[in-house]
């Protein structure tokens, strides 16, 4: 059985809100690292790892 409870719905919306502007957050950074290596300034790996590893434990701690 579906809960159907407003507190339910109220976090539902609140999770896919976040995943939302997650995705858009990731699609700008994808499209910055695209326009960047259009232009010839391609961003060493190591940098880009260091900044999803940033913004993965960003997420971890919101979570909490």
């Amino acid at each position: 059985m579906i809960p159907s409870n407003s507190a339910f719905a109220e976090d539902y919306l609140r999770q896919a809100l976040e995943q939302q502007e997650e995705n858009l957050i990731r699609q700008q950074a994808i499209n910055a690292g695209i326009a960047d290596a259009d232009v010839g300034k391609p961003t060493d790996l190591n940098t880009l790892k260091a900044k999803w590893e940033n913004r993965a434990e960003s997420r971890a701690d919101r979570a909490i």
